[in-house]
C-alpha cells in the first residue's frame, strides 16, 4: 500500500476525531505535522537516493539541498577515489567532466500534489509517519489548550497515548544496514 498526501490526512484526521464539516485543523498544519514526521524518519531511517551530476572540467560541484550524505561518487559505474563534501560541495581530488552519479542519503519532503505518494518504504514506515504526525498535532493542541483554556485532562492522557504509537512504531522500523551496490549493472 502507498500512503499519498490526501490518505495521510484523513489518517491524521481519524486519529484525531476530526471527522466534522468543516474541519478542526487546516490541511497546512497537518502538512506541517508531516513534515515533521518525516524529518523524525530520516532521523532513524535514512531515505537512500542517487543524484546525477554534470562536470564540466571542474573539482568541485554543488550538491543539491536535499542530499543529506554521500555515500559513493562514481563516473561511468566506477567509483572515484579521493572525494570529499564541504559545506554543500562535493569536492574531487582531481577536475572531471561528463556526469558524475552520486549515492546518497537524501532528505524526505512531502510531495506536490494531494495524490502523490509520501516517500516512504513500507508499512512500519508509513506507521511510524502517522504517529509521529499526530504526536506534533497533539503537542500544539495541547500547548494552546493550556495557554487558552485551562487544565488539558483529556489531551494529556491521547498525548501520552500518542507517544506510546510513536515509540512502539519507531521500535517496528527494520534496523538493518542498508548496503550501497556500486557495480554498473544497476
Amino acid at each position: 500500500m502507498t500512503l499519498t498526501l490526501e490518505a495521510a490526512r484523513a489518517a491524521l484526521r481519524r486519529a484525531l476525531a476530526d471527522t466534522a464539516i468543516p474541519a478542526s485543523w487546516a490541511d497546512a498544519d497537518l502538512d506541517d505535522a508531516l513534515a515533521a514526521a518525516l524529518a523524525q524518519l530520516d532521523a532513524l531511517a535514512p531515505w537512500p537516493g542517487r543524484v546525477t551530476l554534470a562536470a564540466g572540467g571542474t573539482d568541485r560541484l554543488p550538491l543539491p539541498a536535499e542530499v543529506r550524505r554521500v555515500l559513493a561518487v562514481l563516473r561511468d559505474g566506477v567509483p572515484l577515489a579521493g572525494w570529499g563534501v564541504w559545506a554543500g560541495e562535493l569536492l574531487l581530488g582531481e577536475p572531471v567532466s561528463g556526469a558524475l552519479e552520486v549515492r546518497c542519503y537524501l532528505a524526505r519532503a512531502l510531495p506536490g500534489a494531494a495524490s502523490d505518494p509520501l516517500p516512504l518504504a513500507g508499512p512500519a514506515e508509513e506507521a511510524f509517519v502517522l504517529a509521529a504526525a499526530t504526536e506534533v498535532l497533539l503537542e500544539r493542541a495541547l500547548a494552546r489548550q493550556a495557554r487558552w483554556q485551562g487544565p488539558p485532562g483529556p489531551l494529556a492522557a491521547a498525548l501520552a497515548a500518542a507517544r506510546e504509537a510513536r515509540e512502539r512504531a519507531a521500535r517496528a522500523l527494520p534496523r538493518r544496514l542498508r548496503p550501497v551496490a556500486l557495480d554498473a549493472a544497476e
